[in-house]
């Protein structure tokens, strides 16, 4: 099996085991059994290091840290991202999530440091934090957030930190958009709605992966986003990122591999998320070419 299909059954199960145990967005529904299952399950699909290479998840945010989008449903839950860092970073401002969270370590250690608010909420845009804990999240550990705690995350640069971060929302649902974020810890002030929307990466592929990819059951659909491949007239075209298209003919657990630019195809990976498809992963288009 490629590890495109190895990943995408993992990912797949791994999802399916955690919706069926249905954690709430209600921390009191949330018993000590359902998050133990829930972070087993989790911690399953972490220890599949394998699964996981560095060089799927090249870097953003300037070279300090990748984050990408593994699946997600197409009502925004249950979604499921990776994050990629070999550089010192810290985020500074301590941020809510709008569901559940769930970290689990593959790689590395990302530190989180959780805070509970201290105040009544009575008075928007301003607060009080109270630091609660520090945790270290390596491989084998698994971190579960209720909602609302509120948490930092910060790599320290001397080791390749790589972690799977679970939402019962994704970040770019409505609500996760309008999780809360506290300047800094010790700000009284915190900011709702204050990011604008992020395109989250997508996975890559090399050329020798492509192939594999291609001759394992049920293969690989290639989509040329932006303008149609050189060479290749067979390959269909997804000419607006914005509004993509799949035709019929692809059936759902057949994995897409969308051609072109970084921007175009994350734009276009999402809105396929949106629509239910739960393995999109990207290529440019000369080592498609080169592939193909």
């Amino acid at each position: 099996m490629s590890i495109v299909h190895d990943r995408a059954a993992a990912v797949a199960a791994t999802v399916s085991r955690i919706r069926a145990i249905g954690l709430s967005p209600d921390p009191a529904l949330n018993t000590p059994d359902k998050v133990a299952d829930a972070s087993d399950a989790l911690r399953t699909l972490a220890a599949r290091a394998d699964l996981f290479p560095v060089a799927h998840f090249p870097l953003k945010l300037g070279g300090i840290s990748g984050f990408y989008r593994l699946t997600e449903d197409d009502d925004f839950r249950n979604a499921l991202y990776i994050s990629v860092s070999p550089a010192k970073f810290f985020n500074a401002r301590p941020h809510a999530h709008a569901h559940w969270a769930l970290i689990a370590g593959v790689a590395g250690t990302e530190h989180n440091v959780i805070y509970e608010r201290a105040d009544d909420g009575s008075e928007p845009g301003t607060g009080r934090l109270r630091k609660t804990r520090e945790v270290p999240v390596r491989a084998g550990d698994v971190l579960y957030m209720p909602r609302p705690e509120y948490h930092t995350v910060e790599y320290d640069g001397s080791e390749t930190a790589i972690n799977l971060h679970f939402y019962g929302l994704g970040l770019d649902s409505p609500e996760g958009l309008r999780a809360p974020s506290f300047r800094a810890a010790d700000s009284d002030r915190y900011d709702i709605d204050s990011r604008p929307h992020a395109y989250w990466g997508v996975p890559r592929l090399a050329n020798d992966e492509i192939a594999a990819a291609r001759a394992t059951a049920p293969g690989l659909a290639v989509i040329a986003v932006g303008a149609a491949l050189p060479g290749h007239p067979d390959i269909a075209v997804i000419a607006d990122p914005e509004t993509p298209t799949i035709t019929s003919d692809i059936a759902a657990d057949v994995p897409i591999l969308l051609v072109g630019s970084e921007t175009a195809t994350e734009i276009a990976a999402e809105r396929l998320s949106r629509q239910g498809r739960t393995t999109v992963l990207r290529t440019e288009a000369a080592e498609a070419i080169a592939a193909l």
